[in-house]
């Protein structure tokens, strides 16, 4: 055998398949990468001294003879899973000798170096023999023939070396060499298959930083922190007991192609860069993230949280076929009918995912509606009636709608503002409270009139400032007695002219419902209280003592100085004292006035 080493090539292959598909370091990267993974390693250790602009990619695989330098890697577009019987009793295409399944298949990878480098330093032992040469692009460009001769530095040289390949990068043509942690993140992305028992790479650069890519790189590369992660979804785990006919159809489909995957959600929208969906084949990136990935017209909202990635062997499981673009970012789905159908499932699933989405975050929204709500040291401290609890925590669940961007604090005081504008914050922290007895309810059923008195009330009881709103708070109790009384007796019309004939009141007997509203105040109070006890409301024995209570309390008189005189009112507490004696009456007759 000669001793030398021979490249074989047609015009213009390096050109188009090396500088033209590859064109950043960790695309050339992850080919050699690859490359380590197929020949058995299990530590790759990738160098970088930005100062000399030169990069060493060194493992401890199978490393190669100068025959396989030769026939393997000098031989460009070499299907290697078409020529390599790895396993003599079945005939098995495909595998590493230690039983791995290869990621490489084109036989261009070796290009990829062009694309960012002018020359490239091949050294490999294998079984105690060295063997280097050096590719030069320049040379092979100005080369005449379809046979370049790399130059030979080391043939079968012995060593007492452990097997294992190295390749130097040198006259880097990129004008600047991707930062490590940025070539870090790349790489983690790329490959599925890092572990630090059985295949660790480690990147470090001439200044002594180092990064690991092991098991944890590329879940970490995919999933949004820990903390701002909302839901995961493991395919097809998590999918079992799914009700839907037609949903379970979809999984199962895919189950039966061994399809596997992860969608992750993050609580807030991802930057635009960080959606989408990866597609693996054989623990390598076969597709880059992308939204459209299944679906072209993928526009909903959700796209704008959901990151993931699904492992689909099938696609680089034909030896003959291929489905993979070279630069893997994108995947050649029409030209397979069963990938076809892949996709349509796999778009399928998103759909599944995407409604059990919905619901779950919908649930999340209203639980942290509801503990925003717990939070909350004025609606604490608030009696709420229901309706006005049910308009807090429409409101608490509003804050929580994907499109309102707000902080935890604003939420609170938003609520707090709602809260403070309520009926019932107003009746446990105004002079309403105060004032008016704490059982005192008007039931809806009354009448508007009187429910529009009642809110009146608690209205123009913003403040603490009781003497601020004695004039009207005044005005609104004797208008709501006269209403109350009013109605009551319009409805017992009949029995309420029967009693004033009977009491001999003096006054002008009502001919008509509508002649009762022009009854003195004070004999409207007692005919309602003579009703209730006719009624049952109250005992007969009781109907006295309250009317002397409404005569001693002077009620009549107080109320009139509101209407009457220009300089005297009565005051809060008797404001108060005549509330305590009514308001049991009104009550009595707002029960009536439902039967």
């Amino acid at each position: 055998m000669s001793e030398e080493f021979s490249l074989n090539y047609h015009a213009a292959t390096i050109q188009h398949l090396g500088i033209g598909l590859y064109k950043q370091l960790p695309q050339a990267i992850a080919e050699l990468i690859s490359n380590s993974w197929d020949a058995d390693s299990h530590n790759v250790q990738i160098s970088i001294d930005y100062k000399k602009k030169i990069i060493v990619v060194s493992d401890d695989g199978n490393g190669m003879s100068a025959k396989e330098l030769n026939e393997n890697f000098l031989t460009i577009a070499r299907n290697r899973r078409l020529s390599d019987v790895e396993n003599k009793e079945t005939k098995e295409y495909g595998l590493s000798k230690l039983g791995r399944k290869v990621t490489g298949k084109k036989g261009l990878g070796k290009l990829a170096l062009f694309g960012i480098a002018d020359t490239i330093i091949i050294d490999s032992i294998q079984n105690g023999k060295r063997n280097s040469f050096e590719l030069n692009y320049k040379k092979i460009q100005n080369s005449s023939e379809a046979t370049y001769h790399p130059k030979t530095l080391l043939y079968n040289f012995d060593t007492s070396e452990k097997n294992g390949t190295k390749i130097t990068i040198k006259d880097i043509t990129l004008k600047s060499i991707t930062r490590l942690d940025t070539l870090y993140d790349s790489l983690s992305k790329r490959f599925n298959k890092y572990s630090r028992e059985n295949f660790l790479v480690t990147l470090t650069s001439n200044d002594g930083t180092t990064f690991e890519l092991d098991e944890k790189a590329f879940i970490k590369s995919i999933q949004p922190k820990k903390e701002e992660t909302e839901f995961t979804f493991n395919f097809p785990e998590d999918f079992t007991n799914i009700e839907s006919n037609q949903s379970r159809n979809v999984i199962q489909v895919l189950k039966n192609y061994g399809i596997t995957g992860v969608v992750f959600t993050k609580k807030t929208p991802l930057a635009a860069n960080k959606q989408g969906f990866s597609v693996l084949s054989r623990g390598k990136l076969a597709s880059e993230q992308s939204t459209t990935q299944f679906d072209n017209r993928s526009n909903d909202y959700f796209y704008t949280y959901a990151v993931g990635y699904f492992n689909i062997d099938y696609l680089d499981d034909d030896n003959f076929k291929d489905f993979i673009s070279t630069d893997r970012q994108s995947i050649r789905w029409e030209a397979d009918e069963e990938l076809l159908n892949i996709k349509s499932n796999l778009n399928k699933l998103i759909g599944i995912i995407q409604r059990e989405w919905k619901q779950k975050r919908k649930k999340a929204r209203d639980v942290k509606a509801e503990n925003t709500i717990k939070r909350n040291h004025i609606i604490l401290q608030t009696n709420l009636s229901v309706e006005d609890s049910k308009v807090i925590n429409n409101i608490s669940k509003k804050l929580e709608d994907d499109n309102i961007t707000i902080s935890d604090s604003d939420k609170q005081k938003i609520l707090d503002t709602v809260t403070k504008s309520t009926q019932s914050y107003k009746k446990d922290h105004s002079v309403y409270k105060e004032l008016i007895p704490k059982n005192f309810n008007v039931p809806s059923y009354v009448g508007t009139k009187i429910q529009m008195l009642r809110e009146e009330m608690i209205e123009a009881a913003e403040e603490k400032e009781v003497n601020r709103f004695i004039l009207t708070q005044g005005l609104l109790l004797r208008a709501m007695i006269e209403s109350t009384t009013t109605i009551y007796l319009r409805k017992n019309f009949q029995e309420a002219t029967d009693i004033i004939k009977e009491k001999n009141y003096n006054c002008k007997l009502p001919k008509n419902e509508s002649e009762i509203d022009t009854l003195a105040f004070a004999i409207k109070y007692k005919i309602m209280v003579q009703l209730l006890s006719k009624h049952g409301k109250i005992t007969n024995r009781r109907v006295s003592s309250l009317i002397d209570e409404f005569e001693n309390n002077k009620v009549n008189k107080h109320l009139d100085l509101l209407m009457h005189d220009a300089e005297n009112f009565p005051q809060f507490d008797t404001l108060k004292i005549i509330w305590n004696c009514v308001s049991p009456q009104l009550m009595y007759a707002f029960d009536d006035m439902n039967n």
